[in-house]
């Protein structure tokens, strides 16, 4: 019995600790701590963006840049940042707000997390910003809107293009770079 009165008297004074820890964090000024680069005093240090933003696509409009990355199956996708400095960088939204095209992409049958969409391909032509990205085992889609912000129309090509590389020559053909396999050929579409 001794044991047992000893054990609830350790159990109270673990929950009243508990508790105050709990109070002192609650009050405590301490702000959550977020990476920025930038120093304000015209330096910053690397990296500019301290997270995972895999195949990077960085363009610049003007006085602006915006930066595309892979987002997997993970949804909303295509994340699109914003940036005046390379350095500052602000989310500023996503292209897809659903995968489609596959069940998996619902979690149906356990996932399908190594597809999705990888190396989005970012461009601006003639007062539009354009998205070629290709999801895994799919067919290469466009993304197109007139602000980075969309609304995004897709459009679904009829082959697959690897990692593609979106180019828009002078004449205003568009062409698409893409590499199939390890051998180092090129294909131009």
């Amino acid at each position: 019995m001794a044991s047992v009165t000893r054990f609830g008297a350790t159990l109270r004074a673990l929950s009243c600790g508990v508790l105050g820890l709990v109070i002192f964090a609650a009050a405590s000024p301490t702000a959550a701590q977020v990476w920025r680069s930038d120093s304000g005093r015209g330096t910053y240090a690397n990296p500019p963006l301290n997270a995972d933003y895999p195949d990077p696509d960085i363009i610049r409009v003007g006085d602006d840049f915006y930066f595309a990355s892979t987002t997997f199956v993970n949804t909303p996708g295509l994340v699109i940042l914003h940036s005046k400095d390379l350095v500052n960088w602000d989310i500023v939204g996503h292209v897809i707000p659903r995968l489609t095209g596959n069940p998996k992409y619902d979690l149906a049958d356990g996932g399908d997390y190594r597809h999705g969409v990888y190396a989005p391909s970012l461009r601006y032509h003639k007062g539009r910003f354009y998205i070629a990205v290709t999801p895994v085992g799919g067919h290469t889609r466009i993304y197109s809107a007139a602000k980075i912000t969309g609304p995004w129309t897709m459009r679904e090509l009829d082959r697959e293009a690897f990692d593609p590389g979106l180019f828009f020559d002078t004449d205003g053909k568009a062409y698409i770079a893409t590499a199939i396999g390890s051998n180092g050929t090129i294909t131009l579409c």
